[in-house]
């Protein structure tokens, strides 16, 4: 826990320093001007409309390959950043719109809060759901949501090795695979102890990033990113 807590005190210090510097030259840098600002968001606005149109709610814009768009299912792991992007949108602009189309995804989203197959369920719930409950404060419709993703994340979890398994076996040589990206998904955790109370997801969080830190790490501070 002592490390942690200097992490959060470095990583707090480096941000302060960052926004000071931001401050002092955001009067001088273009890039940095609210009109700049305003323009590149109210250009992701029509970019993600354009998205919205072109891909069935059923379905989750992937990448724009060969002149065409390229989708998923809610299974993919990347499923819960288009959402995710609505809510942002949604809160900068209030249109109803956004809202409209954030509802219609989460009907085909939701069911993966039930989906143990690997880690990546903070990055499809908490990315969309999460957003959706800090913009709006809802507990009552997306609360059980999150507690719901966070219990099935924690099957996932090896008390005796510490920490949450990210893949299966993929691969012969593999025994519980643990990759870094593994860190996002403790926010999920994070919030379902602050919603519910119960301590356990706040526990398992710790106990993955301690184990994370005491092995995913070079001399150099470079990471790996499977352990396997």
């Amino acid at each position: 826990m002592c490390h942690i807590r200097k992490m959060k005190k470095l990583l707090i210090l480096l941000f302060l320093i960052l926004l000071l510097f931001i401050c002092f030259h955001s009067e001088k840098n273009e890039y940095l001007s609210k009109d700049f600002l305003k323009e590149q968001l109210d250009f992701c606005v029509e970019q993600y409309k354009l998205m919205a149109e072109a891909c069935p709610d059923s379905l989750f814009p992937r990448t724009f390959e060969d002149k065409k768009l390229v989708t998923s299912n809610s299974a993919w792991w990347c499923s819960g950043f288009f959402p995710g992007g609505l809510v942002y949108l949604y809160e900068y602009t209030g249109d109803e719109y956004f809202k409209d189309q954030i509802l219609n995804r989460f009907k085909y989203l939701e069911k993966e809060k039930l989906n143990p197959a690997d880690h990546d369920i903070g990055f499809k719930i908490y990315c969309s759901f999460g957003n959706m409950l800090r913009v709006t404060s809802d507990t009552v419709k997306y609360k059980p949501i999150i507690i719901d993703a966070a219990k099935t994340l924690l099957t996932r979890y090896k008390p005796e090795l510490g920490v949450i398994r990210s893949w299966n076996n993929w691969k012969e040589e593999w025994q519980y695979a643990v990759i870094i990206d593994n860190m996002m998904n403790l926010e999920l955790l994070l919030a379902a102890t602050k919603l519910s109370g119960d301590s356990t997801y706040f526990n398992t969080a710790i106990s993955h990033a301690d184990r994370t830190h005491e092995n995913h790490f070079r001399e150099d501070n470079s990471s790996y990113h499977v352990l396997s």
